[in-house]
């Protein structure tokens, strides 16, 4: 009983680390999407520019 109960506390103590480096890793990804969206405007208005 003992030694069940210390099995679910860490299997709930792996779980809520491993939703952590989730959680992290998809505001990483979200943070490059932006970056890079906001740099590729950039980019687009600096060939309009170049063009007119």
């Amino acid at each position: 009983m003992i030694c069940d109960l210390n099995i679910l506390k860490s299997v709930g103590y792996i779980s809520k680390i491993s939703n952590k480096l989730v959680d992290s890793r998809l505001a990483f990804v979200y943070n490059e999407f932006i970056s890079y969206k906001l740099f590729l405007r950039y980019k687009s208005y600096s060939i309009i520019d170049f063009m007119c």
